[in-house]
C-alpha cells in the first residue's frame, strides 16, 4: 500500500500508517462475515419489533402529557348540582364517601346519575305497588294496544285508596271523554323543578274531579283511585291508576322515575 506524502506526517509515521491500514485490510480481507450476517437475519426481526414497541410508548407518553386540558378525563366534570327539590332533583356521581358517610345523598331522595346520559331521578311511587301485568293487559311502556303503543306505566292499586303525589307542584283534579265516551277522572301535576325531564305529569283513574289548582308537596295524598269496571272497563283488567308525562307535547317515559 502506498501513502501519498503529507507534511504533517515525518516519513517514519506514514510508513508506520500504511502498515497498520495494510494489516486492516489483510485481517478483513480473510475474515468470514457469515455468522454475523446469519446473526442479523435471525434477530433483526424481532429487534425492530422490540424498537417500534419501545417508540409506541414514547409516543403515547408524549401524546399524553402534551394533551390539551379539555380533552383530559375529569371525573366531575358535568356535575351539574343538587336540586332545591330534596325528592325529585338532578343527581351527581360524587361518590357518598364525599359527604363523609352521612347519607346526604339518600336523605335528598337523589339516586346516582350517568353524567353524560339521562339522569336518574326516583320519584315517590303514587301506589306503592308495581307495574300490572294482567289478562287485560300489560301495564309496561310501550306496551301494545293494538294499534298504538302504551305512552304511560299502569302501576296496580287497590280501589279507594290514596293516591300520593310524585313531586312538589301544583295539581288540579280534572277529566276527559276517552274514545270510547268514559269520562275518566284524572289529575293534572305541573311540576316545581324545571330540571325533571318533563313539565307535565298525569294520573288517570284517580278521584274525585272536584276544585281548582292547588300546591301540592311530594308525598301528599291527592286522590283515591276509582272503579275500573265502574268506567266501563272489563273484569280482567286489575285495579291501577295510569301514569304519564309529558315534555311540552311529546310523552316521556316515566320508568326510570319510579326504577321499572
Amino acid at each position: 500500500m502506498t501513502i501519498e506524502a503529507n507534511p504533517g506526517l515525518t516519513p517514519e509515521q506514514q510508513n508506520a500508517a500504511g502498515n497498520f491500514l495494510a494489516s486492516i485490510v489483510n485481517s478483513l480481507d480473510g475474515t468470514d462475515f457469515r455468522p454475523f450476517r446469519n446473526w442479523v437475519g435471525n434477530n433483526f426481526q424481532s429487534a425492530v419489533s422490540d424498537f417500534n414497541d419501545g417508540w409506541d410508548s414514547v409516543v403515547d407518553f408524549v401524546k399524553g402529557w402534551f394533551k390539551k386540558p379539555s380533552q383530559a378525563p375529569v371525573e366531575y366534570a358535568n356535575y351539574e348540582g343538587l336540586s332545591s327539590d330534596p325528592l325529585a332533583g338532578p343527581s351527581t356521581n360524587i361518590p357518598p364517601a364525599f359527604f363523609n358517610g352521612a347519607g346526604a345523598l339518600s336523605n335528598l331522595g337523589v339516586q346516582r346519575g350517568d353524567l353524560q346520559g339521562r339522569q336518574e331521578i326516583r320519584l315517590i311511587n303514587p301506589t306503592g305497588m308495581g307495574v300490572r301485568n294482567d289478562t287485560g293487559g300489560d301495564g309496561h311502556w310501550n306496551a301494545s294496544r293494538g294499534n298504538r303503543l302504551h305512552k304511560g306505566i299502569d302501576l296496580s292499586s287497590v280501589d279507594g285508596q290514596n293516591i300520593l303525589s310524585p313531586i312538589d307542584g301544583k295539581a288540579i283534579n280534572s277529566s276527559f271523554v276517552n274514545r270510547k265516551g268514559i269520562t275518566i277522572p284524572t289529575i293534572v301535576i305541573i311540576p316545581t323543578n324545571t330540571n325533571l325531564g318533563f313539565n307535565k305529569l298525569e294520573i288517570l283513574y284517580t278521584g274525585p274531579i272536584e276544585g281548582g289548582w292547588r300546591p301540592i308537596k311530594a308525598g301528599d295524598v291527592i286522590g283515591q283511585s276509582v272503579n275500573l269496571q265502574e268506567l266501563g272497563y272489563p273484569s280482567n283488567v286489575g285495579a291501577h291508576i295510569h301514569l304519564q308525562m309529558k315534555l311540552n307535547k311529546t310523552p316521556v317515559n316515566p320508568s326510570p322515575y319510579f326504577g321499572f
